[in-house]
């Protein structure tokens, strides 16, 4: 699973992260119905989460509001 936070990390300084969810969304769940993502699991890092989209790979943290890397497509 570190390879996820890692493939997110490297995404988020190329300038890949974006938003996810929406500005009130509370909880991950919240935020993948607003994306139209489906929670697969949480990593290792504490509000870390694997979601897919569309057959694409997202790894979503809570970094003051939900921030997210495509990780695979």
């Amino acid at each position: 699973m570190n390879d996820y936070m890692t493939r997110w990390r490297d995404g988020n300084r190329s300038g890949h992260g974006y938003a996810f969810g929406a500005d009130d969304d509370i909880d991950i769940e919240d935020a993948c119905r607003t994306e139209g993502a489906t929670l697969r699991y949480e990593l290792d890092t504490p509000n870390t989460y694997l979601v897919e989209r569309d057959g694409a790979e997202i790894v979503v943290c809570d970094a003051h509001g939900w921030w997210a890397v495509t990780v695979q497509q």
